[in-house]
């Protein structure tokens, strides 16, 4: 399963080499599906690996909550934190459409949202009861 996180820079590591046709692309075109709304996001990565013939290594940066996104330079907008399925793709000429493109992998994803930085909140109905965001603290 890849994980993603929101409002960063990525590294989705992959094994394509097994369904790859063109030995000497290193071009990809990712799709991610989310599974509620069945939306489909796109965007074109390169193979950055040094071995790609054990994994492929991709740099893809998410740009939610805001910012701009340029789908052809390996960035890509999954605005809903959750679970998504993805394929990738063949792109030896770097489109955004995977019709007539040889699928190499397909799995699942999941996108973490950005934290809310909470330091601890106080129940007014129960005053004794008090929730910390576990990430700020050590055990």
């Amino acid at each position: 399963m890849l994980v993603i996180q929101q409002g960063t820079l990525n590294k989705l590591v992959v094994t394509l080499f097994e369904e790859d046709q063109l030995t000497d692309n290193n071009i990809y075109l990712f799709e991610f599906i989310n599974l509620t709304t069945n939306a489909s996001f796109y965007c074109v990565a390169t193979d950055v690996s040094k071995s790609p013939y054990r994994h492929n290594d991709f740099c893809i940066t998410e740009t939610s909550p805001s910012g701009s996104t340029n789908p052809l330079a390996a960035q890509i907008r999954l605005s809903l934190p959750g679970q998504y399925l993805y394929n990738v793709y063949e792109n030896p000429n770097s489109v955004l459409s995977p019709t007539g493109l040889n699928m190499v992998e397909s799995g699942k994803a999941l996108v973490e949202g950005v934290d809310q930085p909470v330091n601890s909140f106080q129940s007014t109905v129960n005053p004794g009861l008090v929730a910390y965001n576990s990430g700020q603290f050590n055990t």
